[in-house]
């Protein structure tokens, strides 16, 4: 979907999925969901299906794209294999700010506008508190028998 609309930041509800136990459910989508940008000013709509046999999804957009341009910010939470990378790289020295404005200028100018901050962040104290992990996690515990627990 980033492919095609890399403005919005989409949430998903209402996942279906069919088995082909019978001949009746064969003509039934193997996959369904909805998507939906969160950004409170836009409208847009997704619809993904995929069919029994196909490997392919198919999206249909419905709504108008229409995000304010100021005051109007969301973004993915950084988690998983992106989480761990950057508490390496708070671990080796690198700096909050220097990360976060790095980050910013990887973005484009259009998904900035749009309001769409995935993979930086809505503000910069995201990652200090991912910094402030990254320290945290070498740290002992003031007590003793509760620091030597792996």
């Amino acid at each position: 979907m980033k492919e095609s609309n890399r403005f919005c930041v989409f949430a998903f509800k209402r996942h279906y999925l069919t088995t082909k136990q019978n001949k009746y459910k064969i003509r039934l989508p193997k996959f369904k969901t909805e998507a939906y940008c969160t950004l409170p000013s836009c409208n847009i709509k997704a619809n993904l299906t995929m069919q029994h046999g196909n490997r392919e999804v198919q999206v249909t957009y419905t709504g108008t794209l229409k995000h304010k341009i100021k005051g109007e910010k969301n973004a993915r939470r950084i988690s998983g294999n992106e989480r761990q990378q950057l508490k390496n790289k708070f671990q080796c020295g690198k700096e909050v700010m220097k990360e976060y404005q790095e980050r910013l200028n990887a973005k484009s100018g259009d998904d900035l506008v749009a309001g769409n901050f995935d993979g930086v962040g809505n503000t910069r104290s995201v990652l200090q508190k991912i910094s402030s992990e990254s320290r945290q996690q070498n740290r002992e515990d003031k007590d003793l028998f509760e620091s030597l627990k792996i």
